[in-house]
């Protein structure tokens, strides 16, 4: 075949050309959790890197490492009866309801030491599929390949399964220290699978934070309103979300009236000195306060202000963040 056929077979063919995979993240390149760069253990329903989360039957003990290919790898460390698998869910109730009574097709690059690690789809019950659905377990790279058309309308979870599982994700014979390692993970409609679509990891991590921001210190003085011991601000989110997050923080509070910031804490600046928070400290501000494009903080302080009104600000030490979490 010559450099020009080749070249055309590769191509994405009339119709499927930019923006084609519904899977977010699906090479594994944004990670706002953790960098995942040394074995972790995995327990039921843990997200993972961004979008993917881990789910179990029986316990299987897993663990999981994203590799410097940009692979990520999930290990047993148990034998059981169960499944021990990576899972999307996709937002299947967007008006227009873009995957009722379509057919798509999922690829994804599996390399795997048993023959039960496989592809898996629900939508309202599992799908049947067709293709190269499950592994070899012969421990090389292999492209797995999952074509099925969904229900005419999708009532309840539409979710992409890949790991170690049984069809229609029944149970399986597991054995300790068998694996999955999984890279290029796509979903696009129609019958065909076509070349991984690759994306600036820009595009993919404002996908990504559709449903998980992490806003990352230092900020430095950032300016709040104050009323009595509360100062309140609100903090932009860097994308709108899919709905109002919970938010938690991760840091420490200043704890007296006069601390010193540091790289791990939070305090509040007022009247000229770094005041410390009491023991409610940073907050997030109520149910509902914040929104789908920011979130609400009150800060607590030990003294009074000395009126409302007064100029204060918020300073994060470059080790806090505010995790901000809209997931399915």
């Amino acid at each position: 075949m010559s450099n020009a056929r080749k070249l055309a077979a590769n191509l994405p063919y009339e119709g499927h050309f930019g923006d084609r995979n519904i899977v977010i993240n699906g090479n594994f390149t944004v990670s706002q959790r953790g960098s995942y760069t040394s074995s972790t253990s995995l327990s039921d329903g843990n997200f993972t890197l961004d979008r993917w989360q881990y789910t179990q039957d029986g316990s299987p003990n897993s663990s999981l490492i994203h590799n410097s290919d940009g692979s990520v790898r999930v290990t047993t460390g148990a034998s059981v009866t169960g499944s021990a698998r990576l899972r999307q869910k996709f937002e299947y109730a967007l008006v227009p309801r873009q995957y009722d009574g379509k057919t798509f097709t999922v690829s994804a690059k599996v390399k795997s030491n048993t023959a039960n690690a496989r592809i898996n789809v629900y939508a309202g019950g599992y799908l049947s599929l067709t293709g190269t659905t499950a592994h070899s377990g012969g421990g090389s790279y292999e492209t797995l390949t999952a074509t099925f058309t969904t229900p005419s309308t999708i009532s309840t979870e539409f979710s992409l399964h890949i790991g170690i599982d049984g069809a229609s994700s029944a149970n399986v014979s597991i054995t300790s220290g068998q694996y999955f390692e999984v890279k290029e993970v796509q979903m696009e409609e129609g019958s065909q699978h076509t070349p991984f679509e690759h994306e600036p990891i820009s595009t993919t991590l404002a996908k990504c934070q559709r449903y998980y921001a992490k806003i990352k210190g230092p900020l430095d003085a950032h300016p709040c309103w104050t009323y009595g011991t509360v100062a309140s601000t609100q903090v932009p989110l860097p994308a709108q979300m899919r709905v109002i997050p919970s938010v938690t923080f991760t840091g420490t509070t200043a704890s007296n009236t006069n601390n010193a910031v540091t790289s791990d804490n939070f305090s509040m600046y007022s009247a000229s000195a770094w005041k410390g928070t009491n023991n409610s400290g940073v907050q997030y501000g109520g149910t509902g306060s914040s929104s789908v494009q920011s979130i609400r903080i009150n800060t607590y302080v030990y003294s009074a202000f000395v009126r409302d009104g007064v100029s204060a600000g918020l300073y994060m030490g470059a080790n806090c963040s505010m995790n901000a979490d809209a997931e399915l």
